[in-house]
């Protein structure tokens, strides 16, 4: 069964506002939601959200959700770390 999504077309997003914590105690992170339809209980739906990470943050190690998550790199670089040895992939 296929899930159909809002069509939103191009719009202007504020940049310098509406980020919040993502509340997991990792500090230079924060979050901006831009589309959500997400039903954790159910386990379906759907989150588009912009990750804003300060210069030398760093995320837990890499996880999996029971929902499609898009995540959008605007500026800078992400260097994923591959397994407990740290090697980079």
């Amino acid at each position: 069964m296929s899930m159909l999504r809002e069509n939103i077309f191009f719009r202007s997003t504020d940049m310098t506002s509406g980020f919040e914590s993502r509340g997991d105690g990792n500090t230079g992170l924060s979050v901006k939601v831009l589309a959500s339809d997400l039903d954790t209980t159910a386990k379906r739906g759907h989150r588009t959200r912009i990750l804003r990470m300060d210069p030398g943050s760093d995320t837990p190690e890499a996880h999996t959700h029971d929902y499609w998550e898009e995540i959008l790199i605007l500026e800078g670089e992400m260097i994923v770390q591959d397994g407990a040895d740290g090697e980079k992939s």
